[in-house]
């Protein structure tokens, strides 16, 4: 999808443009065209009258089936509906650090990319076996991850307005405009006077939205942080859980399982690696 369409939907809370329901949604329609037992009957007859009258042409029937089958599911505004709901279920897809332009914003969403890594890093090195599972604790990870992503598209619709109209700019304009003012009984006082007013009232604008910057980015932050801070809580959960296999609790058993692969814990150490980089290139 076009960045223009996410976009303008991001910036009122709308994430679906970032989402995988026409994924869903295509894999859903060719799995029932598949699995349709009436298409296999259509199928297993058009074999037998081929069979039997020896028309191979029957034959391509076959596919016209269960592209039928696969097109009638894909209109279906139930299915539709139901990969939709499936679809908010799930995590989105991130946008790209390269379709913003504002410095904080790049930041914000290479951060949010190393902490959804890290926290796949963590899950996919769990032990098997359902005491083990943490899908309970990585359940409202979705939700967090829109949110950073709705509140980076609203700082860069921001930013880019004062980018355009930088507040240095309004201040030195005011500046001019109140020493023009100020030469009373010259032609057109009058008028250099309420442009002034109106030069000032664009400086408080202008100041108001920087101010609304700074609280979108505080808002980004929190949410961020409690992602970037999951990993490691994830990894106490499942450490006091082995422990908690220990028969004298002196944690001397050998663990089996993926987390006794030296790979897995590099995938993990390269994600928080490169979250702490991006941290350091947005202090700087």
């Amino acid at each position: 999808m076009a960045k223009q369409t996410w976009f303008e939907r991001d910036l009122v809370g709308d994430t679906s443009g970032h989402e995988i329901a026409t994924r869903l949604m295509v894999v859903s329609s060719a799995k029932g065209a598949v699995l349709s037992r009436t298409g296999w009957m259509a199928a297993l007859a058009a074999l037998g009258v081929a069979g039997v009258t020896g028309v191979s042409a029957l034959l391509l029937l076959l596919p016209v089936v269960f592209t039928l089958l696969f097109a009638r599911r894909l209109v279906d505004r139930r299915s539709r509906q139901a990969a939709d709901r499936q679809a908010r279920q799930m995590p989105i897809l991130l946008p790209e650090v390269s379709s913003f332009n504002d410095g904080r914003v790049k930041a914000l969403i290479s951060r949010l990319t190393g902490a959804r890594q890290a926290i796949n890093a963590v899950v996919n090195a769990a032990p098997t076996g359902g005491a083990f599972d943490l899908s309970g604790s990585v359940a409202g990870v979705p939700r967090l991850e829109r949110q950073v992503v709705v509140l980076a598209s609203r700082i860069e619709y921001l930013a880019h307005f004062v980018q355009l109209t930088p507040l240095s700019d309004a201040q030195a304009d005011f500046s001019r405009l109140t020493s023009w003012a100020a030469r009373r009984g010259e032609p057109g006082t009058e008028d250099f006077q309420r442009a002034a007013e109106r030069c000032q009232a664009r400086v408080s604008t202008t100041v108001e939205v920087t101010s609304e910057i700074r609280r979108l980015l505080g808002r980004a932050e929190l949410a961020l942080c409690q992602l970037e801070e999951l990993p490691a809580k994830l990894l106490m959960v499942q450490l006091r859980r082995l422990e908690a296999c220990d028969d004298d609790g002196a944690g001397d058993e050998t663990v089996s399982g993926p987390l006794s692969d030296p790979d897995v814990w590099d995938d993990v150490t390269e994600s928080a690696r490169m979250n702490h980089l991006a941290m350091n290139g947005q202090a700087s």
